[in-house]
């Protein structure tokens, strides 16, 4: 922890966590394992049993890798199989109209592409951890009322929170200090209220219900993902993270009251289309959701910094809501341990903020832009979709291929094609030890990657200083180098970025990419005088 001013106590912890569902709690254990004192409150008495989140990415799975959850993934993954790995939509007489391919690869993050996964059975795995952690203050049941700052501190005030009597006066008020505060605390942020920031909204806004169900007769389902674009009631059908489980929406007819939508005799209607009845099925939960495209103009203000729907709100028909906010928390966790270290002023939160946001920005549009396309309730112009999805699916050869999501300008050249971008992880031998590359060499740390010699030998005095208060490690393939390609699939990614040298961020994106290992020394500074890298105290 820094040093208070004389006379003033020391910040009670190095952060305090606001939000305790799965974003809040990874972010508090990613900083618990770096040796950092974290508190984290909720409001509620304990995790939300039910289904949220249904879908994680193969990045996802990655950051629940470095946190130390390899052991735990089988609990709470659900695997697509690779000839299912499809998505479909299909029209009101349940013609297929379109087909897109499912990422089931493991080359890429080391793990499936995509795959469904339980996110109840994920935040009892992680409140089990944080509950049993020596880093960690884990208090469920306080509410908080106000954020506040000044050069040295944060200040958290919460109460009791009383479940039965929510609107209860303040009783049992306790200030928690901090040196950074971190809103994971949703949609309705509280954290963020207490921000010079404000929200922009996309004006795409529509009601659905989500249905979770439980087949008990054993049926498979094929495929794992639709779209029905039916002009009666559009209706989406995913995989719901175990086995025999699916997630249904279907979308709020106008003039269509929502208290009988929200019922359960109406979700059983709904999903009679799938022959499922109470009988065959149990019904887990129905809800009625606003689906919308949001996003905060500021991610962080100060010791103030924001983290998943407290940032941003998107439309779930890319899956990517709460794929999205594990990406913040990996890109905020390293960060907040260069600042709690004092190796790094607050000021490297800036570009938290300006690579995040275009990032988040660029996926909500894209699935803003699927949700018109879905949300259509006028036959006429449905007809006229469905007529455009069949050329599609006839011609893939007019279909544009999807555009790479890349992080927007921050600590990374951005007139490099290879910047920015999600980087690999594949099997490795280095030193006697194989297995996925965060596994053998450490996960969240910054990577230098050559096929053309070792690039520290050209690293000036500057920049090998640098690389060392960053922790940084190195890999080199090829000739005489430490590391071997397992599947070759480091050797081909040279190939495609047309680089020998490539430096890794932790949070798996690409930072740099040169022709030469010489281009090392000048990467290597320019990203410690962006980061302000200074020896701690």
């Amino acid at each position: 922890m820094s040093v208070p001013p004389a006379g003033r106590p020391g910040p009670d912890y190095d952060v305090v966590v606001v939000g305790a569902g799965s974003i809040g709690q990874l972010t508090a254990l990613m900083l618990a394992n770096k040796g950092h004192r974290v508190a984290v409150l909720d409001k509620q008495p304990a995790p939300y049993p039910l289904p949220r989140a249904v879908g994680i990415s193969g990045e996802g799975m990655r950051l629940l890798q470095i946190a130390g959850l390899s052991n735990v993934m089988d609990e709470v993954i659900e695997r697509i199989p690779p000839e299912a790995g499809h998505g479909v939509w299909l029209a009101a007489d349940g013609t297929e109209i379109f087909r897109h391919p499912i990422p089931n690869s493991d080359e890429g993050a080391g793990w499936p592409g995509f795959a469904g996964f339980s996110q109840p059975d994920l935040e009892r795995i992680l409140e089990d951890r944080l509950a049993g952690h020596p880093g960690v203050d884990l208090r469920r049941g306080q509410l908080v009322t106000s954020v506040s700052q000044d050069a040295d501190r944060a200040l958290v005030t919460a109460r009791a929170f009383n479940t039965q009597l929510p609107s209860a006066a303040s009783a049992g008020t306790e200030t928690l200090t901090a040196r950074l505060v971190l809103g994971c605390d949703g949609a309705n942020s509280v954290v963020r209220e207490f921000m010079d920031t404000s929200v922009e909204d996309l004006g795409f806004s529509f009601d659905w219900l989500v249905v979770d169900v439980q087949s008990n007769d054993g049926r498979v389902w094929d495929p794992p993902f639709a779209q029905i674009v039916d002009p009666a009631r559009p209706a989406t059908a995913v995989c719901g993270g175990a086995p025999g489980r699916r997630r249904f929406e279907f979308m709020r007819l106008p003039g269509e009251p929502i208290e009988e939508l929200n019922r359960a005799d109406t979700a059983w209607k709904l999903l009679a289309r799938w022959n499922l009845d109470a009988d065959n099925s149990t019904l887990l939960r129905h809800a009625v959701y606003a689906f919308c495209g949001q996003w905060a103009t500021s991610w962080h203000h100060g010791r103030l910094i924001l983290a998943g729907d407290a940032a941003h709100l998107m439309p779930p028909f890319l899956a990517q809501g709460f794929n999205s906010g594990v990406r913040d928390v990996a890109a905020l966790a390293w960060r907040a341990d260069l600042v709690l270290s004092n190796r790094a002023p607050l000021d490297i939160f800036a570009s938290y903020t300006s690579e995040r946001l275009p990032h988040v920005r660029q996926i909500i549009e894209e699935a803003v832009q699927i949700g018109r396309m879905l949300c259509i309730t006028d036959p006429g112009e449905a007809a006229e979709r469905d007529q455009l999805m069949l050329a599609a699916r006839d011609h893939p050869e007019i279909v544009p291929p999807p555009p790479t999501w890349r992080l927007g300008p921050g600590l990374g050249a951005h007139d490099d094609p290879g910047a920015g971008v999600l980087g690999i992880q594949a099997i490795v031998e280095h030193d006697g030890r194989t297995g996925l590359f965060d596994d053998v060499f450490g996960g969240g740390r910054f990577v230098m990657l050559s096929r053309a010699g070792d690039p520290r030998g050209v690293l000036g005095e500057f920049a090998a200083h640098a690389w060392g208060l960053l922790g940084g490690v190195t890999a080199t393939f090829g000739s005489g180098g430490d590391t071997t390609d397992v599947g070759q699939a480091y050797a081909r990614w040279f190939t495609e970025l047309d680089a020998d040298l490539i430096v890794l961020r932790p949070d798996f994106n690409v930072l740099a990419t040169a022709r030469q290992i010489q281009d090392a020394d000048r990467l290597i500074t320019n990203l410690a005088e962006a980061l302000q890298l200074s020896d701690p105290p």
